[in-house]
């Protein structure tokens, strides 16, 4: 296993927040535990790790923030994308959609060239420039933009949002709890989004099954707030059955 492959293997270790020791590292991976640690290093200049005594976490862990968007399209790229190829399909010709600034719905821009007339608002900065380079018609949001997700919040990007209709939101969260909420660790993400739910027609909710039975401070709907759950894999069936209410 090459230093890439090994990369991308201790990210996806850490997505669940927690410290994980260099020796439980080197087992998974297979190497010697000096290995490990010369990865962590090179991770830890990065930016995308805090190294610990004996061991590594999340820098967004550590630092109480979101995941760096950098860091989250290295994570469940596969699923990603399948969801983002499922939500594009529902588009048609001339629809105007919203999409917020997550990396679930970013996945959907590569599947979007095919549609004549469409109209996308956004939040999500680098959203807005991919789908300049795409040649699709967009507006964003503007605001006060975090740094992290390159996601534009705050009382100026939701007034717009309260100003524009749209046929179909694309929205997502961090985490999908047993008892049916979606939160994430932003209020002021979540505050975008709602003010979004508020003006598209139909809501559909990109989330991959690393999410399911996860649940963080700030609650976003409910089960029952969406028309859609896009996930590349089928939902719990009690979770399911919410959605059919």
């Amino acid at each position: 296993m090459g230093y890439h492959e090994r990369e991308k293997e201790i990210m996806s270790l850490l997505t669940e927040g927690e410290t994980v020791s260099v020796k439980q590292l080197a087992n998974r991976l297979y190497v010697s535990e000096p290995t490990v640690r010369r990865d962590l290093s090179i991770l830890a200049r990065k930016g995308l790790v805090i190294r610990t005594h004996g061991g590594v976490m999340p820098k967004a862990t550590a630092a109480d923030e979101v995941f760096a968007i950098s860091l989250r399209e290295q994570v469940h790229g596969t699923a990603k994308m399948i969801m983002g190829r499922t939500a594009a399909s529902m588009v048609k010709d001339g629809m105007v959609i919203m999409m917020d600034g997550s990396t679930s719905v970013y996945a959907m821009l590569p599947h979007l060239t095919e549609y004549k007339d469409l109209i996308v608002i956004t939040n999500g900065a680098k959203t807005a420039l991919t789908l300049g380079r795409l040649g699709i018609k967009n507006y964003c949001t503007g605001g006060q933009m975090i740094n992290d997700t390159m996601a534009y919040v705050g009382r100026h990007a939701e007034q717009m949002i309260g100003e524009l209709n749209a046929d179909i939101l694309f929205f997502s969260a961090r985490g999908l709890s047993e008892e049916g909420d979606f939160s994430d660790s932003s209020i002021e993400e979540n505050n975008l989004r709602r003010a979004m739910m508020k003006r598209a027609r139909r809501r559909v909710m990109l989330l991959d099954s690393s999410k399911v039975g996860q649940r963080y401070m700030d609650v976003l709907c409910r089960m029952e707030d969406v028309n859609e759950v896009i996930c590349e894999k089928a939902l719990p069936l009690e979770l399911a059955n919410r959605l059919d209410k």
